[in-house]
């Protein structure tokens, strides 16, 4: 379980980058399940909630890798080039 003071500052991060934090949006950004299946229509918001799970994490492993010296890597992966450069 993420703790509050975690919790506020992953959504400072989202925020910071343009996020619009619903209740629902953040109820789903926020539950730590194994695994997370979305369902919605079109441009219900799918591709952002996944989006949004990651990027209010990356900060964090930039952290713990400075520290240690490594380095991360994270893939962006979609049906063609130019979508995971939108």
């Amino acid at each position: 379980m993420v703790n509050a003071v975690r919790l506020a500052q992953e959504h400072l991060v989202l925020t910071t980058l343009g996020t619009k934090l619903t209740p629902e949006f953040t109820a789903v950004l926020d539950s730590e399940p194994r695994e997370l299946i979305v369902l919605g229509g079109w441009r219900a918001g799918k591709s952002e909630a996944g989006a949004a799970k990651i990027m209010k994490r990356v900060p964090f492993w930039k952290m713990a890798n400075a520290a240690t010296g490594q380095k991360f890597l994270v893939w962006l992966v979609g049906p063609d080039y130019q979508q995971t450069h939108a």
